[in-house]
Order: structure tokens, then C-alpha cells, then sequence
């Protein structure tokens, strides 16, 4: 079993008020080497990071994550939807974070900001979140990754 997270970008059009898109698919990134406590020091068992898994093999869409879940376990997520599941948990974490943040943060006119909010999956399926990265890499590391990016790029309308 390898380890993995999830990146979710996030557009942010203003912290007061509080303006924020969350595009509506996100990314896995995969270890690429399979866990085990007793290998700590191994970078490629513990770290998702592209910078470390330079593998173009080792991302996945959240699209064929959810077709992976149902696939290998049908009776138990065979109605799991990454909009129905994951979605909700998204919305809430991220708007929760950013107007802590926002306390914090010069709210400037006329400027965004694209965050990548990484997540860690537990066993039931629960979103938790590791980090929120500024102007995170948005590398086109495989062809749907690319889709992605140009989607993404197209404008605020492909964020829900």
C-alpha cells in the first residue's frame, strides 16, 4: 500500500470579502514506493511531493481515484461520487482555513491568489488537511493533467 495525498486548487479572489472557487476536480499524488514505518528515512515511501516523485506515473485523477474505490471494494463505495463525498468536505475545510487566514492577510483589490490545498484520506473516506500552499506548481506532468490546467486556466466558471 502506498501512501498518497490529494491536491484541490483554489482560487481566491478576495479575502474581505471572503470570494473563493474551488475547481471542481482535484489530483492524487503517489508515493512511489510502498509504505513501511521501518524504512523512515526513504523519501519515496513518505513523500508525495512531485519535487521528490519526479514519476508522471505516480498521479491520478480524482476521477479514476473514484473508479479505483469502486472497483476494488463495489459493495462499499459503489455510490461514493467525488461530488457527492469529497466535495462537501472540501468546501468546508477550505473556507474554514482561508477565513482564519484572512485575519492574517492584506486583502488587496484587484489581486487573486491560487492556493493548492493538499489532503491526506483516512479509511473512511475523511479529508484532512496537511498544508495550503501559495502559488502551488501546477506542472502538466501527464495529458490529463494538462486538460486540467488549461480548464482550470479558462477561468473562474469551471470552479464550483
Amino acid at each position: 500500500m502506498r501512501k498518497f495525498d490529494v491536491r484541490q486548487w483554489v482560487f481566491v479572489n478576495s479575502f474581505d470579502p471572503l470570494e473563493v472557487f474551488i475547481y471542481k476536480k482535484a489530483y492524487l499524488r503517489i508515493c512511489g514506493a510502498d509504505f513501511d514505518l521501518s524504512h523512515y528515512d526513504d523519501p519515496l515511501r513518505h513523500l508525495s511531493n512531485y519535487s521528490i516523485q519526479k514519476d508522471e506515473q505516480l498521479v491520478m485523477s480524482s476521477d479514476d481515484f473514484i473508479s479505483h474505490l469502486q472497483n476494488k471494494w463495489p459493495e462499499k463505495y459503489s455510490t461514493v461520487t467525488w461530488e457527492s463525498h469529497f466535495v462537501p468536505q472540501v468546501d468546508f475545510i477550505v473556507k474554514a482555513t482561508l477565513r482564519q487566514m484572512a485575519e492574517s492577510i492584506e486583502n488587496r483589490h484587484n489581486s487573486f491568489e491560487l492556493f493548492g490545498f493538499d489532503f491526506v484520506v483516512d479509511k473512511d473516506l475523511k479529508l484532512w488537511l496537511i498544508e495550503a500552499n501559495m502559488s502551488p506548481a501546477c506542472g502538466e506532468r501527464t495529458q490529463w493533467l494538462t486538460e486540467m490546467l488549461d480548464d482550470m486556466g479558462d477561468g473562474v466558471t469551471n470552479f464550483i
